[in-house]
């Protein structure tokens, strides 16, 4: 993370249940003010072998190119 720090600044969502990093008080660590939804990859990976939606949980562009290419799909 310091290496990437060193050139952007990282945009961390807030997620229910998950301990802080040591980084937490960096002033390049810009936190989002949102709502809490406990949501991962994992689940979004999950979601998609299983055929179930997530088109609210990913942008459209997201969601398209994860149909195209066929991702997480056994």
């Amino acid at each position: 993370a310091e290496k990437i720090l060193e050139y952007y600044p990282i945009y961390v969502y807030p997620r229910p249940r998950v301990v802080h990093s040591s980084l937490k008080n960096d002033p390049r660590i810009l936190h989002v003010e949102a709502p809490l939804i406990d949501i991962s990859a994992t689940s979004i990976r999950r979601a998609v072998k299983e055929d179930k939606s997530i088109r609210y949980l990913v942008p459209d562009n997201v969601l398209e190119y994860i149909k195209t290419k066929f991702f997480f799909v056994d």
